[in-house]
């Protein structure tokens, strides 16, 4: 007579709450979109160079292209964290803090913040409650940029910060109706965005490899900008724009404020021509954040 299967064990262990806080506020998860296997050695030095941390900074590769971060000092967490979008070698780097509750494996890597700027804008039509509708259309509404020092205010662009699914194609644009019921093309560039996908619009691989046949947004007006054509253009850095551009190093600067003056002898980090990637329009190619 077959015996029954013996039952796994089920066990309800001890959770220490304190220790997780603190750990918890010092670790990063973070996963590279490529299709590609990126080096824990590529990882380490581009993230020591770029974020140049305070104190030491460990990186371990915990599964392909998932990566955790080890921080010694709290501050050097929240500038990581605060600083992005961020690539490594032009591959978008999506930064996650460790939830409460969800185990390493859990982490849902699939949404990444970016500023984006929205050209074409009447000056009557610069207002919050535009950028949620806009945003609704791109991601999730996080916040509108209404700092005098951008520009926001005197020009007829907007900044809005939204949480996109990585997984998606970008949207180029929207169309917007005028008061006399006309339409026109609101242009959308993305901050210090990573090289993508110009067929499908999707980051995380090339036009040369991919796989998706050209799905990308459709039912949009391809007037006046080709709607549903992806290009450079779309990257807010290397278009003349109105609105000035926060760097790391401002970034840098705030959270210093919050933790105190920053160390004498102390550098911030590269320059914003250093830190970001550049499109080379001879050889389309993308060159090394």
């Amino acid at each position: 007579m077959t015996q029954p299967p013996t039952p796994l064990p089920t066990l309800k262990l001890i959770e220490n709450v304190r220790r997780g806080r603190t750990f918890r506020t010092l670790v990063l998860a973070g996963r590279v979109l490529s299709d590609y296997p990126v080096l824990l050695n590529t990882v380490n030095s581009i993230v020591q160079k770029v974020w140049s941390p305070r104190k030491a900074l460990h990186v371990k590769e915990v599964n392909s292209n998932t990566f955790l971060f080890s921080f010694e000092e709290a501050r050097d967490r929240l500038k990581a964290l605060r600083g992005g979008p961020w690539s490594l070698n032009g591959n978008h780097l999506v930064l996650k803090e460790w939830p409460v509750g969800l185990a390493l494996d859990d982490i849902n890597f699939s949404s990444s913040d970016f500023w984006v700027h929205v050209h074409g804008l009447l000056p009557e039509q610069l207002e919050e409650s535009n950028a949620q509708c806009i945003a609704e259309c791109v991601g999730i509404f996080l916040e509108m940029d209404l700092s005098v020092d951008s520009g926001v205010c005197h020009n007829d662009v907007m900044r809005i910060k939204v949480r996109l699914d990585t997984q998606k194609p970008l949207m180029p644009g929207i169309t917007n109706t005028r008061p006399d019921s006309s339409s026109m093309w609101l242009r959308l560039w993305y901050e210090r965005l990573p090289r993508f996908c110009m067929q499908c619009g999707r980051m995380g691989h090339l036009k040369q490899i991919c796989s998706f046949n050209g799905t990308g947004w459709y039912g949009v007006d391809r007037e006046p900008y080709e709607a549903n054509k992806f290009g450079p253009w779309m990257c807010a850095d290397h278009n003349p724009s109105k609105i000035k551009i926060p760097t790391p190093d401002l970034v840098h600067r705030e959270v210093e404020g919050a933790f105190g003056s920053p160390r004498r002898g102390r550098s911030l980090p590269p320059s914003p021509r250093a830190a970001r990637g550049a499109w080379a329009r001879g050889n389309g190619r993308w060159a090394l954040f």
